[in-house]
Parts: C-alpha cells; sequence; structure tokens
C-alpha cells in the first residue's frame, strides 16, 4: 500500500492536490504545519482543499436540484485514497517510523523551508531499511525522483475544472474540448481577403463544416467562428495539454449565483417561467388601481427583487434544458479560449474578429488570469486585423488568426514580457 506524505500549501492547493492526483496513493498524508496560525484566506484555501477531495464542490447552501452533476469528479475515498491531517507546531514533531514502509514524500508543496526541513528530519529519522521515494512533483504532473533523478509520468492529472476551483474558488463551466486532429486539418487555411480591414478566410461553408456540428451556422462577418477555430488549432501545438472553448467562471454563492443569471440583458424570464412581476406577492402594497405602489428607495426594490428569484429557483424544479440554459448565463466572467500547457501554464484567449484592437480586451483577460493563475498565466487576443506582436505596455499577445499554425513554445517564466514568441514576424 502505497502511502503519500506532503505538505499542505495554505497560499494555493494547487500544488498539494496535483501531488495527490499525480501519486494515486492509497493514504495520503497531510501535514498542516502551524494551522492555528493560517489567515481567514489561507483557512478558505483549506476549506476548497476539502471539497476537493470529497468531489462536490457545491456549496451547501446551494440547492440540490440546481446543481449540475457534471460539475463534480471523483472523491478520493471513491478512488480508494484515504486522507489523514496532521495538525503540527513544526516538521519535527511528525512521527515517519509510525506509517511503515513504501512512503512516497513529496516536496512539491509547503515553503522551501518546509520542504528543506521536511528532507532533513526525514533522512535522520525513518529507518534506512525501509522502502521509501523522495520526489518532487512538477507542474506537469511529472515527478523527479531526487534520488536517483528518474523522471515519471504520472497516472492522473487535475482538470481545468478543478484547477480553477483549488486556485481561485470560482465554479468553472466549460465548453468544447479542442480537437488536434481538426486543427490539423483547418490551421493553414487560406486567406481570402481584407473586408472592413478583417482578414477573411476562403471558403467559409467548407471551413465551417470542419469547425462544428451540422446545426452549426456560422456567420463569418461575426466572432464566433475564429472561438471554433482557435480552440482546434491551438490544441495541435506540442506544448499544449489541453484547450477548451468558452470558460465560464461562476460565483461560489448562492445569491450571486441567482443574481449572475437572471442580471444578463438577454436572459429570457419565459424559458424558466419566472413571473415578468414576480414570483412572490409584492409587500410594499397597491394603489386602487391595483397597480404597485412605488418605492422610493430603490434599495428595497433589489433587495426584494434578489430574495423573491432566489425564492423562485428553490421552490421550483426545472427540466434539463432549462437547468442548462440558467447555468449558461450565471457566469461572472468568461474567456473564449483557454489552454493548459505541460510545463503547467495557462493561456487566456480572446477572439476578436474586428477591424480594430480595444485596449479593455486586455485589461479584461489580466484581470481574469490574475484571478485564477497569477504566477503562470498568458494573455493573447486572436484577431483579424492587425500582424502578430506582443502589446508593448501589457505584455498581451496580439496573434493574427493565420498564424496560430505557429505555436507559442518554450514557456520558462511567469513574466509575459521574458516569454519567447516564434510566431511573431507575420506580414
Amino acid at each position: 500500500m502505497k502511502k503519500l506524505i506532503t505538505i499542505f500549501n495554505p497560499n494555493d492547493p494547487t500544488p498539494t492536490a496535483m501531488s495527490i492526483r499525480t501519486h494515486n496513493p492509497s493514504e495520503v498524508h497531510v501535514l498542516l504545519v502551524q494551522h492555528k496560525e493560517y489567515s481567514n484566506t489561507q483557512k478558505n484555501a483549506f476549506s476548497r482543499f476539502k471539497s476537493w477531495i470529497s468531489g462536490s464542490i457545491r456549496p451547501d447552501v446551494f440547492p440540490k436540484h440546481m446543481w449540475l452533476p457534471r460539475m463534480d469528479w471523483n472523491s478520493l475515498a471513491e478512488m480508494g485514497t484515504k486522507v489523514i491531517y496532521h495538525h503540527l507546531d513544526g516538521i519535527p514533531s511528525f512521527d515517519f517510523a509510525t506509517l511503515g514502509s513504501h512512503l512516497v514524500v513529496d516536496f512539491f508543496s509547503g515553503s522551501k523551508e518546509m520542504s528543506v526541513g521536511l528532507m532533513a528530519h526525514f533522512l535522520e529519522t525513518y529507518p534506512s531499511n525501509s522502502k521509501s521515494d523522495l520526489v518532487v512533483t512538477q507542474l506537469t504532473g511529472s515527478f523527479v525522483n531526487i534520488v536517483t533523478g528518474s523522471i515519471n509520468t504520472p497516472n492522473a492529472i487535475l482538470s481545468i475544472r478543478e484547477r480553477v476551483w483549488l486556485s481561485s474558488g470560482k465554479i468553472a463551466l466549460i465548453g468544447e474540448k479542442g480537437s488536434a486532429e481538426i486543427g490539423e486539418r483547418i490551421k493553414n487555411w487560406g486567406l481570402s481577403f481584407a473586408k472592413r480591414k478583417k482578414v477573411m478566410p476562403q471558403n467559409t461553408e467548407q471551413l465551417s463544416g470542419h469547425l462544428g456540428s451540422p446545426e452549426d451556422d456560422f456567420d463569418f462577418e461575426e466572432g464566433y467562428w475564429l472561438e471554433h477555430f482557435a480552440v482546434h488549432v491551438m490544441a495541435t501545438w506540442p506544448d499544449v495539454l489541453e484547450t477548451r472553448r468558452q470558460l465560464h467562471l461562476m460565483p461560489a454563492t448562492w445569491s450571486e449565483f441567482v443574481a449572475a443569471a437572471m442580471s444578463k440583458n438577454d436572459f429570457s424570464y419565459d424559458a424558466i417561467g419566472y413571473p415578468p412581476r414576480g414570483y412572490t406577492e409584492w409587500p410594499y402594497g397597491y394603489d386602487e388601481n391595483g397597480d404597485r405602489i412605488e418605492v422610493k428607495d430603490q434599495q428595497k426594490w433589489r433587495d426584494w427583487i434578489n430574495e423573491d428569484q432566489m425564492l423562485f429557483f428553490s421552490k421550483n424544479k426545472f427540466s434539463v434544458e432549462q437547468l442548462e440554459y440558467i447555468w449558461s448565463f450565471a457566469f461572472i466572467n468568461d474567456v473564449d479560449v483557454v489552454a493548459i500547457m505541460k510545463n503547467g501554464f495557462w493561456i487566456f484567449t480572446e477572439c476578436k474578429h474586428r477591424g480594430s484592437f480595444e485596449h479593455k480586451t486586455s485589461q479584461r483577460l489580466l484581470a481574469i488570469a490574475s484571478s485564477v493563475a497569477p504566477r503562470s498565466s498568458i494573455c493573447a487576443v486572436v484577431q483579424s486585423h492587425k500582424h502578430t506582436m506582443t502589446h508593448p505596455k501589457k505584455g498581451v499577445y496580439i496573434i493574427m488568426w493565420p498564424d496560430l499554425k505557429n505555436p507559442l513554445m518554450s514557456i520558462d517564466s511567469s513574466n509575459p514580457r521574458k516569454i519567447a514568441l516564434y510566431n511573431h514576424h507575420s506580414k
């Protein structure tokens, strides 16, 4: 029975979770060093980690009938892994000898000081005749045996939804997965001409057939086709592990979820049966004509409508189609395409099929990246009007869509200004 020893990282639980997912042990011993001194932010990170272990991130106040089952994953218990927590004032108080043989000690998580202390304590106290492996898991999910130098591939890796939850506490709803096979067929697609300063593709009817399902009818004057094009072509990049279209970030509180869905301008009340005048009785009375008495305090109206909408969602059951409809609007932030690199970096991408560049696009991308992956993310705008370049101030890559065939590679720094861009000479 393989047992994993790892330090919990209270500032970002992703490394600890990645270590567990990589090694897939039968038993995990998570060391919580100076747990009593965790800040509120660190305590919240620990709560997210425990939710990740359970396999469900549905908040307690979130009605079960409003939750999408596909947002969950297998719990560690379902995968045959037992988790044991050790609350420690310091590393030396942990007793390795009580755990028996076949230990894997992973120094990936925790601070450098803690990792060094754990290594020294292990070498000093653990019986030398007992089987053990000392490893460091990488952002890729692979792990290095620091005694033998061998590099091993992981048993499994964290999904995008898991990473988003662990790093930011947001619920991630992701769309279509990019296909490298489709990407290879379309990445060298011919160009037609510049129409209103937009570079257009040739044979749009044929390209549409490659990009979508039969029911999709792309308007190549608009930008929706470009999301499909980018997600598949980026999947061909050798450094990319996975691409997804339409990453929607949902709030993890029930009230914010309802407010986000119902606040969208194109949300249809009729689609879910929400009464135009509200679900509950107007609390401020009616005049002699039967009209509602106007409330001058707008905050009172907002409080009522918020409570009314939450009650409507809480009391009513919806069809699968209606539930999917509600979720499709309940996001607070979204990105057209997201990619996970083999080295653990993210690429957040917006697709703009227009004749001018808007700087607010860069600002929004950077804000989302800083909330999800502040130390290991790259931002890119795929567009139709300007040559491929790096935004001189923001460090955001602006890539003309035909240049997606040239992959963004050799990404070894979290500072976008130091990243080698290999596809920058397009005209």
